[in-house]
């Protein structure tokens, strides 16, 4: 399938952003230099994007653009953030607010405080814990896409995916989706939730340089 393209114009206008903003964002590296594809027009060259692949960065980049600077943004796009380890304790965790009690009791209950978490984990545990939060799942779910997503947990942290999560006559359904393929349900399922893996993990590395920050 041939993925849209979106015009430099037309992603200023739809953005809100200006030519500076993205050709700064372009020399920090945070929208590649391989996403800006020239090709000839009518009118001479212009310069295209993937029009999914480059929102969706510009739109993490202007959500925290409040709280983190250029070069921690890059950490996070990059996944080679110095402040994020690869393994973190339970107590860490606890103490930045990344995943409540509840979830790390039941789904981590044998591992002590100081004993570490993998940070593939913690990005479950995470989703769990949001999902649970805005009331989207329950308890019993939980357990289903903690046992659905864990054996992917290695493959998605290379090469993105997707997570859906939904519903057919409240019987729950969760799915993982490799980056190159695609997902769909039929007319009665109800989709729930609905997660890029790459985006979920970007969350939780700006939750943890954010907790950090206040220690």
């Amino acid at each position: 399938m041939t993925q849209e393209l979106i015009s430099k114009k037309d992603l200023l206008v739809e953005t809100g952003i200006s030519y500076g903003q993205l050709y700064r964002w372009k020399r920090k590296k945070l929208i590649p230099e391989e996403w800006f594809i020239r090709k000839s027009t009518f009118t001479g060259q212009e310069t295209f994007f993937l029009k999914d692949e480059v929102l969706n960065r510009i739109e993490r980049i202007k959500s925290m653009k409040d709280d983190l600077s250029l070069d921690d943004m890059l950490s996070v796009f990059s996944g080679k953030s110095n402040d994020l380890p690869a393994f973190a304790t339970k107590q860490e965790v606890l103490e930045r607010n990344i995943v409540s009690s509840v979830v790390l009791e039941q789904f981590a209950k044998e591992i002590e405080l100081d004993q570490p978490l993998s940070f593939g984990d913690i990005c479950l545990f995470y989703l769990i814990d949001m999902l649970l939060k805005e009331g989207q799942i329950s308890r019993s779910e939980g357990e289903l896409i903690f046992q659905t997503i864990k054996p992917h947990l290695s493959d998605v942290e290379k090469h993105d995916g997707l997570f859906c999560f939904g519903r057919k006559m409240g019987v729950p359904i969760a799915t993982v989706v490799t980056s190159s393929g695609h997902v769909h349900f039929d007319q009665e399922v109800g989709v729930i939730a609905r997660y890029s893996f790459r985006k979920l993990f970007e969350e939780v590395k700006m939750k943890w340089q954010g907790g950090k920050n206040n220690e």
